[in-house]
């Protein structure tokens, strides 16, 4: 798309991890490119139908609040139960939901379960915590600490979700597609070493699901799970 980019042109990135911004500056100048993040539940049913899974889709965007994002307000208003918030710095968000994404994309991935029978077992319930307190650990090494009542916060969002709610990773990984593996646990586990905080949940997610990071075909996986 860079040929198609002007200099009044934005790019916006709603992807998660904490590399998207920096990914995209070395095709679009930084100046031009807008970081944000989105929180819902969706799932692709079948080719050219998404289901969304809630009834609310919270979208934060950092920079200044400028035209741009004024009229994409206004557009999201119009589209219905699409909620557009503009902050200075998006740098937090993106931790917050990096560190929450990984942990609940970590745990639905490599236990193939979602989140009703995670929470009800303890055991799992314990790894989902170790996989949370563990991107806490990390973050707050980078310079980025979650607020003190995040722990049990994020634990109440995620008693919220519907029991069969799994992650977009699970949901992509169950399907043979490739998984972002190495923009989440993969990235806690290299930010551990880096920084010098255990992430043992983390890596081991990150080691035992290596194997799909590109995908695999479907009747492959099949022989690989039974």
């Amino acid at each position: 798309m860079v040929p198609l980019v002007g200099p009044q042109t934005r790019v916006v990135t709603l992807q998660n991890g904490i590399d998207s911004v920096d990914t995209l500056a070395r095709f679009v100048p930084r100046s031009q490119i807008v970081g944000g993040a989105t929180y819902m539940s969706a799932r692709l049913e079948e080719p050219g139908l998404v289901v969304h899974a809630g009834n609310i889709t919270q979208v934060v965007v950092g920079g200044p609040n400028e035209a741009m994002i004024e009229m994409w307000r206004a557009a999201c208003a119009h589209a219905g139960g699409i909620d557009l918030e503009a902050v200075e710095g998006i740098e937090h968000v993106l931790w917050n939901k990096f560190v929450t994404v990984s942990a609940f994309s970590g745990a639905t991935s490599l236990m193939r379960a979602s989140v009703g029978p995670i929470l009800g077992d303890p055991q799992s319930r314990m790894f989902l915590e170790q996989l949370r307190d563990e991107g806490v650990a990390v973050a707050s090494a980078a310079g980025h600490p979650m607020p003190h009542d995040y722990p049990e916060r994020i634990m109440s969002y995620w008693r919220k979700f519907p029991p069969e709610t799994r992650s977009s990773m699970a949901n992509d990984l169950a399907q043979g597609r490739p998984i972002e593996l190495s923009w989440l646990s993969g990235r806690m586990h290299a930010l551990g070493n880096e920084l010098g905080v255990p992430t043992p949940a983390h890596t081991a997610v990150y080691r035992a699901l290596h194997l799909y990071a590109d995908g695999a075909e479907p009747s492959r996986q099949a022989n690989l799970y039974d």
